[in-house]
């Protein structure tokens, strides 16, 4: 590597400065003047030769002047000359990829990290007792404590390169390389090196920064590429973890969604493994096809309100690092159901509401209202859902017809049906409500049932992992046929086409209504293992979804600490292992997968981490420049081992540091430039321009004056 590098390049834009004693000379000195003068001087002997001597000797000072404010000025932006002979010392930064990727095998077998941590080692073994080094990451870990800033202590960098691990991230080059600039920048050294180690995957590398930070001058930055070896497995990405579209209550079990995708060409069989609060973990098998996505239902239970969350990691596939997926969320206190009239008018309702009537294992506690309480009183906690049977409806003062029409607009569920064994159509439906009924159907021999609109949130607990709903050969003895208008969505019809169950938006809320009672003498609904899914998916479909914590992927920061000073503690509950307290805005990334606790004066709140799903990626650069460098002088060169890292480097940094000797060429043209303006007075001390001895008398004044005047003035 040959040529001229400037420590402090911005000094260079003053070198037109140099111009200045030209237009001195030019344009500011003092011109001739014609004076009256004594005839006398016709008689001195003229000298052709002095006014050209002294227009040389001008020319050549200002030569010399000029030369001068040059020289120093690139002093002052200390070059060094590449490539020939030289010491000095050296200030460098090695920034190390340590994102997901860098666990992926090399040739030997060893993951990538580890020729990289080799490199770094070889680098701070080759330092001189001169020398300055730093270490940066390119996923921020709290974890891998460094030496601040450059560092001569060579025992302390080796040390902190023990402490570097593979992260579940992906990087931030331009993070990464403004502080490296700002260790630079801070530094008087005029040799200054970055040196990159990583796999250039073009998740973090193919993108062109949007604002570029200038290297600082005379910086050289070389990205090293550490080859990678191809997968021997399929490697399954953990994508996403999808909560249930409803609120969650304490005290039942729900089923959560895992997206798992396979971009490798082989198929995959991986097992699911999830954690739950209280060390509670399931898994199960999974085989993901090749280049597929495949979503596997988890299952998980919720024993107490409060902050709660859930973790999932896959294994035996063929890359660690994108294996990982987090959740966490608020469980709000069990919920009650009201039933308006006697348990024995609502079938097996109640029943499927809760087993044990408390809510153990549901999370639905059934509360039955005696006909002469009030609405109001039973509103004074807003129940989860109304149960109402027909023949109540006609018979509520309107005071409770109101209560009952407002908590609909609010957001509440009412389920309208027959009551158990009745064949009496209701006297008047409510006015919200676009269902009316047909003339009743009984069918001793049964008719077929069929389930509509699918995709409908009630249905979200009873879909397979094809999305269909496991509900089958219902039949149906006695029912009232719905007639819907537009606004009503079908659940439940005969094989005609005919609505039995449907379901109507009210303002915020959902109105279930049902042509048949929950009881096995009018359906085998009851009967079969859904039922009970069906009728919670009713209950809790639709309401306020659970509040969800904030999840970010891996090497992000928690959001909305950035304006907070009180002290805030971190603490993993679930995942990798850590503990940090401070100031909120000085919060640190998070560099892995988990749940993680954010612990202030008076409130304790989860975030959840994921890893970053880009990292399984086997796509690597191989162009000699990089599109995440662009504007940047640098340098791409593939990664063999640390003897052949330190010969290349060795070669690389040799040069000559011209900041002294410019100084000296300063100096003597300084010299050089005063000789050349006093010339005459030290050939000839005590003598004029002329030679002639100068004395006090008026002849001999008047004749310097006169030589005075022919050389160009006073």
């Amino acid at each position: 590597m040959f040529g001229i590098i400037a420590a402090h390049p911005w000094f260079l834009w003053m070198l037109p400065l140099a111009g200045l004693p030209v237009l001195f000379h030019l344009f500011l000195r003092v011109r001739k003047q014609i004076r009256p003068f004594p005839s006398l001087m016709f008689f001195l002997q003229a000298e052709p030769r002095l006014s050209a001597r002294k227009r040389i000797r001008e020319w050549l000072a200002l030569l010399l002047r000029a030369l001068l404010i040059i020289l120093l000025i690139l002093a002052l932006s200390r070059p060094v000359w590449l490539g020939h002979a030289g010491s000095g010392p050296v200030c460098q930064v090695v920034v190390i990829d340590n994102s997901g990727s860098m666990a992926g095998p090399a040739p030997d077998g060893r993951p990538k990290l580890s020729g990289a941590l080799d490199a770094a080692a070889a680098l701070i073994a080759d330092m001189d007792q001169t020398d300055s080094l730093a270490i940066r990451l390119l996923v921020e870990d709290p974890g891998a404590a460094m030496p601040d800033g450059l560092s001569t202590d060579r025992d302390a960098l080796r040390a902190s390169l023990e402490r570097i691990k593979v992260t579940q991230g992906s990087g931030a080059p331009a993070r990464a390389l403004a502080h490296a600039f700002s260790l630079l920048e801070a530094s008087s050294t005029a040799r200054r090196e970055i040196h990159l180690f990583t796999d250039l995957q073009e998740t973090e590398w193919v993108n062109p920064p949007r604002d570029h930070r200038p290297a600082p001058g005379g910086a050289s930055i070389t990205v090293y590429r550490l080859t990678s070896k191809p997968w021997e497995g399929a490697n399954v990405v953990l994508d996403n973890i999808e909560l249930p579209r409803r609120m969650l209550v304490a005290d039942r079990r729900y089923l959560a969604q895992a997206t798992l995708h396979n971009a490798s060409g082989i198929e995959a069989r991986i097992r699911l493994v999830c954690e739950a609060p209280g060390g509670v973990k399931t898994s199960c098998p999974a085989d993901v096809p090749p280049n597929s996505t495949r979503t596997i239902g988890v299952p998980f239970e919720t024993p107490a309100a409060g902050n709660s969350w859930l973790a999932a990691h896959i294994e035996n596939d063929a890359f660690e690092p994108d294996n990982h997926a987090a959740v966490a969320f608020r469980v709000q206190p069990r919920r009650t159901v009201l039933f308006c009239g006697e348990a024995d008018r609502f079938g097996v309702v109640p029943l499927a509401v809760s087993p044990s009537g408390d809510g153990t294992l549901s999370g639905l506690v059934p509360s039955f209202r005696r006909k002469d309480a009030s609405l109001s009183q039973a509103f004074a906690d807003p129940p989860a859902m109304v149960v109402l049977p027909w023949s109540v409806w006609p018979g509520l003062p309107d005071a409770d017809r109101a209560i009952l029409g407002s908590y609909l607009e609010q957001g509440g569920h009412v389920l309208l049906l027959p009551d158990a064994g009745s064949v009496s159509p209701p006297a008047r439906m409510p006015p919200w409500l676009s269902v009316r009924y047909g003339p009743f159907i009984t069918d001793a021999a049964g008719r077929a049932v069929m389930v509509l609109n699918q995709q409908a949130a009630v249905w979200d607990d009873l879909r397979d992992d094809t999305g269909e709903v496991m509900l089958h050969q219902i039949k149906l003895f006695k029912t009232f046929p719905l007639q819907a208008g537009s606004p009503v969505v079908s659940l439940l019809a005969l094989q005609d086409g005919t609505p039995v169950v449907v379901e109507q938006r009210v303002g915020k809320g959902r109105c279930f209504v049902s042509g048949f009672a929950f009881d096995s003498a009018a359906s085998t609904l009851p009967l079969k293992a859904g039922f009970v899914a069906f009728i919670h998916g009713m209950v809790l479909s639709g309401q306020n979804p659970a509040e969800r914590a904030a999840t970010i992927v891996a090497g992000g920061r928690p959001p909305g600490l950035e304006a907070v000073r009180q002290p805030v503690r971190i603490r993993a509950v679930a995942g990798s292992v850590m503990e940090w307290q401070g100031p909120g805005h000085d919060v640190p990334a998070l560099p892995r997968a988990g749940i993680y606790s954010l612990e202030t004066s008076n409130v304790t709140s989860y975030v959840a981490v994921r890893s970053s799903v880009e990292e399984g990626g086997e796509v690597f650069l191989e162009a000699e420049s990089v599109p995440a460098l662009a504007g940047l002088p640098h340098r791409v060169d593939a990664y063999r081992n640390s003897e052949t890292l330190v010969r290349q480097v060795r070669r690389m940094r040799t040069g000559v540091d011209l900041y002294l000797p410019l100084l000296l060429l300063a100096l003597a043209a300084v010299l050089v430039e005063g000789l050349v303006v006093n010339v005459a007075a030290i050939r000839h001390p005590g003598k004029s321009a002329r030679g002639k001895p100068v004395s006090g008398s008026i002849r001999d004044r008047i004749r310097a004056l006169i030589v005075r005047f022919r050389q160009g003035g006073f």
